[in-house]
């Protein structure tokens, strides 16, 4: 290498070096990439920038050359200050440059502030569009490193109108389209889907997607998670007034022993007050008042906030068990811990916690005989659970009502509230599902254990190194189990057509699509008369006729479905309602004709309703079967 070149080389290294540490100590230097990964990473906690930091993200600003990155961060600056007008205008510019940016997190945050400033100024349909505009923009396959920022993005609009269904298309998308999600980030979207559908009250759902998580948290070895998941399956599972079978949950949970002192008080404190819960509605008031007495030794050990929720509710059930063995001294003095409690309360662990201490208030005035005050807190209860939507509880409250009335002769009043009581219950979609719980439990393992099965199979035949001949017969095999789980997720075991949950699909596959179609609802008269009367056999036996008379009376195109015990729903597509009548008329004749070994007469009612663009199809369905229940039963309406 010759003298000159050398020289040349040595100059460029003293001025790339000069420069280099010009650039470090320049006090008027600030990385953009840094202040931005400090917004994603401080909103991801829900936390919000201090003073200083805003002063650092105004110099960053000041030396950024113009881009997508300067509007952002300008759009982010006025929005911290309180500008929302000036940064909606930047991160509409932002948003406009969404094919054009490669950051995905400049999308996702660029969303999540627009959203939010259109949700604060009462623009709730413009922030469900933004939402969802922003996740169709996010590159599809890049879902695993941002499950976190996505879901910051969507959950603030879930309580706005359509933004649980939103969020539900959302995580289903993710999980149906990124084939690389690890089991973490599998398990991450199952939580979250399994809240949702909760909070939508669509407990079977929720409960199939809870089992499933609580599959992958024991693969993964995370017990916390796994304890956790158990005691909200059971809470979930009460819905369905399965008490016993969340008994054994939680009791499951209770054995299990976390590592970490905080983590495995946490979770033996939210297993102890779902325990105690459950034996309060099994009337084992013994058992409640032993478990409440274990809840204080892990005090210390929880968070104070989470404790003080869990204590509430710990004192409730004390109280109402103590009420039930007549010891109304002592049920007052839980009662008046709750209230002391309430004062200084502002974590919401359980958000429904006010609903069962209005009910406790007023089975404590019931009880000395002070009855307007116990109307009084009743209504309260009954307010709560109107406006938190906890279906399960409003129920417990208005039959407390209808009962206290009755008790009272108010003749006006009680039937004011047994209307309302009948109008909860039919409303009420998990009253029709109760001996679903068991078949989705079920379908979740055997759904792990040929999973399992599959695994050692497949490591099986790869330790022994099988010939490609004999490897191509199990992944054959594979494919015919994996078919054959498909195919038993969508039927009903009993009746051999599709369940519920293929009902789901298929009917918002229609909504979608906007399918011409029509929704009948069927429901076999006095069935628990039958079953009753000639036994739970011959109860099976009147479901498969009936179900197999339907299907015999359909065309091919048409769907049917067991929506849950003695209820059918059928789809039927591309009919006039005049012919959809006729038909529902055909079924019904067909069935009280039917003869049957018991020689008996078994009778149907049905409910038809035509969709026209409207997605309460099914409701007025329902609506209609119930007209036709009222009005004499073998009814068509």
């Amino acid at each position: 290498m010759s003298k000159k070149l050398l020289i040349v080389m040595a100059s460029i290294s003293v001025i790339i070096g000069s420069i280099a540490i010009f650039i470090k100590y320049n006090p008027n230097n600030s990385d953009p990439r840094i202040t931005l990964d400090k917004i994603y990473q401080t909103y991801l906690r829900e936390n919000k920038l201090d003073s200083k930091d805003l002063k650092k993200l105004n110099e960053t600003i000041r030396h950024m050359s113009d881009g997508v990155d300067k509007e952002f961060l300008v759009g982010f600056s006025n929005y911290a200050n309180g500008n929302n007008k000036e940064a909606k205008k930047y991160f509409k510019l932002v948003s406009k440059e969404f094919s054009r940016s490669t950051d995905p997190l400049i999308k996702i945050y660029t969303g999540k502030f627009l959203a939010q400033i259109n949700i604060e100024e009462g623009n709730d349909k413009e922030a469900i569009n933004v939402v969802k505009n922003t996740f169709d923009s996010i590159p599809k396959g890049s879902y695993e490193e941002l499950l976190e920022h996505i879901w910051g993005l969507l959950y603030p609009i879930g309580y706005l109108e359509g933004g649980y269904d939103l969020i539900i298309y959302a995580l289903n998308d993710i999980m149906s389209i990124d084939r690389n999600l690890g089991k973490e980030q599998q398990l991450y979207i199952y939580e979250r889907l399994s809240s949702v559908h909760r909070l939508k009250r669509n407990y079977s759902q929720a409960v199939y997607l809870t089992a499933k998580a609580i599959a992958l948290a024991k693969d993964q070895g995370d017990d916390f998670k796994e304890s956790v998941l158990k005691i909200d399956l059971a809470s979930m599972i009460f819905q369905f007034d399965e008490y016993a079978r969340a008994e054994k949950l939680i009791k499951e949970a209770l054995q299990v022993n976390i590592e970490g002192v905080g983590a495995n008080a946490e979770s033996k404190v939210y297993a102890i007050s779902s325990l105690m819960e459950a034996y309060v509605k099994l009337e084992q008031y013994d058992d409640v008042l032993k478990y409440g007495k274990q809840l204080p030794q892990y005090e210390d050990d929880v968070d104070w906030d989470i404790y003080n929720d869990i204590s509430i509710l710990g004192n409730i059930f004390m109280a109402q068990s103590y009420m039930h063995k007549g010891d109304l001294n002592r049920a007052k003095q839980c009662l008046d811990e709750v209230e002391e409690i309430f004062k200084t309360d502002e974590y919401i662990f359980f958000w429904d916690k006010e609903i069962y201490y209005y009910e406790a208030l007023g089975q404590y005035d019931e009880a000395i005989g002070n009855y307007e005050n116990a109307i009084k807190n009743y209504e309260k209860a009954l307010k709560e659970s109107n406006e938190k939507e906890v279906s399960i509880k409003k129920l417990d409250v208005l039959e407390r009502l209808f009962s206290l009335y009755d008790k009272q002769g108010d003749r006006e009043q009680e039937d004011k509230y047994q209307k309302l009581l009948i109008a909860e219950y039919k409303n009420n979609k998990n009253t029709r599902n109760e001996e679903n719980v068991s078949y989705i439990l079920e379908k979740v393992d055997s759904e792990e254990k040929m999973l399992e099965r599959a695994k050692k199979e497949l490591a099986f035949y790869k330790v022994a190194s099988i010939i490609v001949f004999l490897a191509t017969l199990i992944f054959v095999f594979l494919g015919m189990q994996l078919r054959k789980s498909q195919k038993q997720s969508c039927i009903d075991g009993l009746t051999g057509v599709y369940n519920r949950h293929y009902f789901d699909i298929i009917y918002n596959k229609y909504i979608e699509r906007k399918e011409k179609f029509s929704v009948m609802m069927v429901d076999i008269d006095n069935f628990k008369a039958i079953n009753d009367t000639y036994g739970h056999e011959f109860g099976d036996t009147v479901i498969k006729g009936i179900t197999e008379t339907i299907g015999n009376l359909l065309d091919e195109e048409d769907k049917e479905f067991r929506y849950g015990g003695e209820e059918f729903i059928i789809l039927i597509k591309d009919k006039p309602i005049e012919q959809v009548f006729k038909i529902a008329e055909k079924i019904r004749s067909a069935v009280e004709s039917k003869v049957w070994k018991e020689d008996i007469v078994v009778t149907i009612s049905l409910g038809v309703a035509e969709f026209k663009g409207d997605k309460n199809v099914v409701e007025i369905a329902d609506k209609n079967l119930y007209m036709a229940k009222k009005i004499g039963k073998n009814k068509v309406v």
